[in-house]
């Protein structure tokens, strides 16, 4: 008897069911009938699922059932599947952030003065679990800060008072209701 690891996480990222997920670690090193004979079904049904799994782009059929090159690597480096590393998150992480910037440069002209504030505002996001997907929510945060500074208010401050009442953005509106107006004298 063989035993398969399964990472579930990893299985659900993928879209796969746990069935598929064995069939695509075992193709790795056995044939079409090895793999519904460890499996304990029969080659038609195999056949059946190997379809659907041609269908989602992880196998392909050019004389022989095999992995797409693709993915190869990722079910059939060492038999097993291992999962993610710390360090690849953290650079999917950094990557994310990097794509949302980019998609709102495609809308907006953005100082690079501006982007560790955009930074600090997406990471703050991520930790109250409000993470950020799209470039909109760092738009309507920048148009807000604008609209704060333009108001006569300290836009730190602002932005102080938002992460300690842990509010997902920062309006005017929240603003005025509880802050000051910068005194500015003029002689």
């Amino acid at each position: 008897m063989r035993f398969i690891a399964i990472d579930l996480l990893a299985c659900r990222q993928a879209g796969l069911s746990v069935e598929e997920w064995c069939i695509l670690q075992l193709l790795c090193c056995k044939n079409i009938d090895e793999t519904a004979s460890a499996l304990g079904v029969n080659k038609r049904s195999l056949l059946g699922k190997l379809a659907t799994l041609k269908k989602k782009g992880y196998v392909r059929n050019d004389d022989v059932w095999c992995i797409s090159p693709s993915i190869k690597d990722y079910f059939c480096g060492d038999g097993m599947m291992s999962s993610v590393q710390p360090e690849q998150q953290e650079a999917q992480k950094k990557d994310k952030f990097e794509r949302i910037l980019d998609d709102l440069r495609k809308h907006i002209e953005v100082k690079e003065s501006i982007v560790p504030i955009l930074k600090d505002f997406y990471d703050y996001r991520r930790d109250i679990k409000k993470p950020i997907n799209t470039y909109r929510p760092l738009l309507s945060y920048l148009r807000s800060l604008k609209e704060i500074k333009e108001a006569g208010y300290d836009v730190q401050q602002a932005i102080d008072l938002m992460k300690e009442r842990e509010w997902q953005t920062l309006t005017l509106e929240y603003v005025e209701k509880t802050l000051p107006k910068q005194q500015t004298f003029r002689w």
